[in-house]
């Protein structure tokens, strides 16, 4: 018997509800500014390299 490779496709919204699920279940808090950078990229307000750099800058300046 072999497997057979499937391919799956999701939209934006669904990989993204997806991966906050996952991360839900694996026991990992999500927060409201994730969620919200995640839709801005959803509705295609941000590239995924924009995304990064703004959790880099929020997490390697420092506060204030």
């Amino acid at each position: 018997m072999t497997n057979s490779e499937t391919a799956v496709s999701y939209t934006p919204e669904q990989a993204s509800a997806l991966a906050l699920a996952a991360t839900g279940l694996a026991g990992f808090a999500v927060s409201d500014s994730l969620r919200e950078l995640m839709a801005r990229m959803d509705r295609g307000e941000l590239t995924e390299d924009a995304a990064a750099a703004e959790v880099r800058a929020r997490f390697t300046q420092p506060p204030g």
